[in-house]
């Protein structure tokens, strides 16, 4: 796994804003979420974990509390479009794979597919879940609810000119 990790820090497979995209499926439709806002760590003897970060109100959210598996899908340089748009729709609405043309290739270890064009791939059970509040700044002041899905790195992958 460390070894697969540190694909992720390779200067050419993660754009300078460190950009993911996560998939979620509940068995009907599968969604794609960019974020930013990630962590990598060893967790324990199980092996490694990351942790996300994802407002309650998208249609991601859902659908991981649901099913408690994503994945992380690290995009390629010149997928920036890709990665607005995924952004700026909301997948209950959108069959976000079918509207731009993205590949879905089935994982190995969870429902959610990977995303064919993109480098490095990481399938992920949620061990646990914490709600919280984020308070942002600025004249509304607005209390935004977010919850933190921790999850295992059950497999890693990596695009062959990648690896």
């Amino acid at each position: 796994f460390v070894d697969g990790l540190k694909l992720l820090y390779k200067p050419n497979s993660v754009d300078h804003k460190a950009l993911l995209l996560v998939t979620s499926d509940d068995g009907q439709k599968a969604n794609i979420m960019p974020f930013t806002s990630w962590i990598i760590s060893p967790a324990d003897p199980q092996g490694w974990s990351v942790s996300v970060y994802i407002f309650t109100k998208h249609y991601s959210h859902e659908l991981i509390e649901q099913t408690g598996q994503f994945t992380v899908n690290v995009p390629r340089d010149g997928m920036e479009d890709i990665v607005k748009f995924c952004g700026s729709v909301s997948g209950r609405n959108h069959d976000k794979f079918k509207e731009i043309n993205l590949t879905q290739v089935a994982s190995q270890h969870v429902a959610p597919p990977i995303i064919g064009e993109c480098s490095v791939y990481l399938e992920c059970e949620t061990r646990s879940s914490s709600p919280f509040t984020m308070t942002f700044p600025g004249q509304d002041k607005e209390d935004i609810e977010m919850t933190v899905f921790e999850a295992r790195i059950v497999a890693i992958h990596a695009a062959d000119d990648i690896a």
